[in-house]
Parts: C-alpha cells; structure tokens; sequence
C-alpha cells in the first residue's frame, strides 16, 4: 500500500514534508530519497516522540530492529494479538 507524498526541500536546509493533506514537517528529522528502475523510496527518520499521522502509509522496520521489538514482546499489526493477556 502506498500514500501520495509531497517533499520540497530548500537549498541551506529546511523544508515541508506532507503525506496526503497531512503536514508532518515538524516531525521528520531526515528525508532519504531512494531510487531505482520504476520505483522510488521515501524513507523518513522521525524526530518527535508522538506522531499523529492520519493516513496510509507503508511501514518498514530494518531486521535488525524487527528482531529486538520481537525479542521484546512486539507483535506485527497484521499478527492476531494476545486476547486478555498472553
């Protein structure tokens, strides 16, 4: 699944960064553009500790990270969850 995204970067620093209507500017601490035949990738870093974006969005943890939240407890969104504790 995929969101329209609307980045505009200013020389010197600084910009907007907007998912669908929703201006999450203040909340992105980097923007990493990536790009291949066909397909680009937006990968945003996140600098605010609550983040409130109403949209649709693809998420993507690196493995690594995965691991440890697993390790942790985490479930994926789309795993069932525990019903009354586990």
């Amino acid at each position: 699944m995929s969101s329209p995204v609307l980045i505009t970067l200013r020389a010197g620093g600084g910009g907007s960064v907007f998912i669908g209507d929703t201006d999450i500017s203040n909340a992105v601490q980097a923007v990493r553009i990536t790009g291949g035949t066909g397909e680009s990738r937006v990968t945003l870093e996140l600098a605010a500790l609550i983040t409130t974006v109403d949209g649709e969005a693809t998420i993507g943890l690196p493995e690594r990270t995965e691991a440890a939240l697993v390790a942790l407890g985490w479930k994926r969104p789309d795993e069932p969850t525990c019903e009354g504790g586990c």
